[in-house]
């Protein structure tokens, strides 16, 4: 059987192109404790992060762990906290998505990936990993969205982020919200 492409595996891709190989073919290190400790903090800054975007859109309009489908996306939650994306080759979790207007496969609505970064600066990775999530969302929601959200640090301040398919564009901008 195959291993499933995972945020984990493109993260390690687009640091290493030799480790996100050995992690896609299923290989597993000892991780440093640097790693480790990196990995922990992330981990308690994303989690304090995504409760306070759930409380910032309130709880009638937040649903947390909520599994990427068509039919998910169609109930117009303003925020999708915690969502995952399974399908026979990848296996993405979604930090948010978050609804916004316009015109797709859903209606008159779609939805923006929301991705959380420790630091305060976005950077080349978080813009791939955002475009990424998109294509990964396009699929569902028949609308590939031409910007995604950074929610930055445990506050959670957002930030739009838009990506270009050529590497050699250099307006890969981001604006805050």
């Amino acid at each position: 059987m195959a291993t499933k492409i995972t945020l984990d595996t493109i993260r390690s891709y687009l640091s290493c192109k030799y480790k996100g190989y050995l992690k896609l073919a299923g290989e597993c290190g000892t991780k440093s404790d640097y790693e480790a400790m990196t990995a922990a903090a992330d981990q308690a800054s994303r989690e304090e992060a995504v409760a306070k975007l759930a409380a910032r859109f309130g709880e009638g309009n937040t649903r947390r762990g909520t599994a990427v489908t068509a039919a998910a996306l169609k109930q117009r939650t303003t925020l999708l906290a915690d969502a995952s994306l399974d399908d026979d080759a990848i296996s993405l979790c979604f930090d948010g998505l978050k609804r916004v207007d316009g015109a797709s496969g859903l209606g008159d609505h779609h939805y923006l990936p929301v991705l959380h970064n420790h630091g305060d600066k976005v950077g080349r990775q978080q813009k791939l990993l955002l475009a990424v999530l998109g294509l990964a969302l396009a699929g569902v929601q028949g609308l590939r969205p031409a910007l995604g959200l950074v929610a930055r640090g445990p506050d959670a301040r957002l930030e739009r982020c838009g990506w270009t398919p050529s590497s050699t564009a250099r307006r890969n901008r981001c604006w805050r919200t």
